[in-house]
């Protein structure tokens, strides 16, 4: 998969991760997800693998 930008790549493993549930409010579509997963998984990722998130190869 190629990612727009870092957020997409992030955006795809919380997906992935089952961490983002979505509903709908109304006629507005909702994604809602505990904070401090989304954020440990994120600092995670860029420890590990920052350049590749950045789409810059090392």
């Amino acid at each position: 998969m190629v990612h727009r930008n870092r957020t997409s790549a992030i955006e795809s493993m919380v997906y992935k991760k089952g961490l983002i549930k979505e509903t709908y409010i109304g006629n507005c579509h909702v994604m809602y997800f505990d904070i401090l997963d989304v954020v440990s998984l994120c600092a995670e990722e860029l420890k590990n693998r920052p350049f590749e998130l950045w789409g810059i190869k090392e």
